[in-house]
């Protein structure tokens, strides 16, 4: 092992007592959708990034009750594609039971861009995003980007659905697990969720 030299070893002390993390902290909040809206939570989770997924959607009123959860496994698919999936399951969800006006949120950006019409829809989910257009098309819908965070109910059931068989389907406030009634009680209580992340700051020349 070589050894540090005396000035080796004062240069990394000095730069140990000198270093200062950059922290990003930031309060995301989850909000109830305007008088007389909806509000459809969608997320989409993978194992692997082509493998098992499923997809999530959480629908809610304007007290933040939830109205229907559905969730669904996907075999041999990647996230972009188990994301579209989630919007598409909650839009035609809100759409068939005239749960409309209502806002889809998901935290993938990308999503919301292609949907949008921002940008360009790649070939693989080219099926999902046809869809969703057509059903956005028959009644009141509004697409919106949210922190993953925000969407804190609907991914913990995401991740549920790995340990069960099939698709779920929860219709009630009772029919959720402990721990998703205390993530839709904290939501309706407007309590935030923390979300802190580290970056480095590149020095100039």
């Amino acid at each position: 092992m070589k050894n540090i030299g005396t000035q080796d070893h004062f240069q990394m002390v000095q730069f140990i007592e000198e270093y200062r993390p950059h922290n990003r902290i930031r309060l995301v909040l989850w909000k109830c959708p305007h008088e007389g809206c909806f509000k459809c939570n969608t997320a989409g989770a993978s194992r692997v990034n082509l493998g098992l997924c499923s997809a999530v959607f959480c629908v809610r009123n304007e007290r933040g009750d939830l109205v229907e959860a559905g969730a669904r496994k996907l075999q041999d698919t990647t996230n972009i594609v188990a994301k579209a999936s989630a919007i598409q399951d909650g839009l035609e969800y809100c759409i068939s039971n005239h749960l409309v006006p209502v806002v889809i949120e998901s935290d993938s950006l990308i999503m919301i861009n292609i949907v949008e019409e921002i940008w360009d829809s790649p070939w693989k989910i080219s099926v999902e995003v046809r869809k969703i257009k057509q059903w956005s098309n028959k009644g009141y819908v509004q697409f919106a980007h949210i922190l993953r965070e925000g969407i804190a109910l609907a991914d913990y059931l995401a991740n549920m659905v790995f340990d069960f068989a099939g698709t779920i389907q929860i219709h009630s406030f009772q029919e959720l697990p402990t721990a998703a009634r205390k993530i839709l009680n904290s939501d309706k209580s407007a309590m935030p969720y923390i979300m802190h992340s580290t970056y480095k700051v590149r020095e100039l020349d």
